[in-house]
């Protein structure tokens, strides 16, 4: 992020959604899934993204993409 300002300055980290694709070398998640997370290098403020398979996880079923979409950076900071 960078001190006393962020070095890369982009709008929207934290992320919800569905996935409708994966990579070919993409074990942890298929077509379909409720995931989550924060983007290091993306713009998540969009209607489809593409992070790394290692900046999502999946979503407990009972929370919706709201509620999870503000876990990464806002929960961690609360907590």
């Amino acid at each position: 992020m960078g001190w006393p300002r962020p070095k890369k300055q982009f709008l929207g980290a934290d992320f919800a959604g569905v996935v409708s694709q994966v990579g070919d070398d993409v074990r942890r998640f298929k077509v379909g899934d409720r995931v989550f997370g924060e983007s290091k290098d993306t713009r998540a403020f969009g209607s489809f993204i593409c992070v790394p398979e290692d900046e999502c996880a999946l979503m407990p079923n009972k929370y919706s993409f709201e509620e999870m979409a503000c876990v990464p950076l806002a929960g961690l900071t609360a907590f």
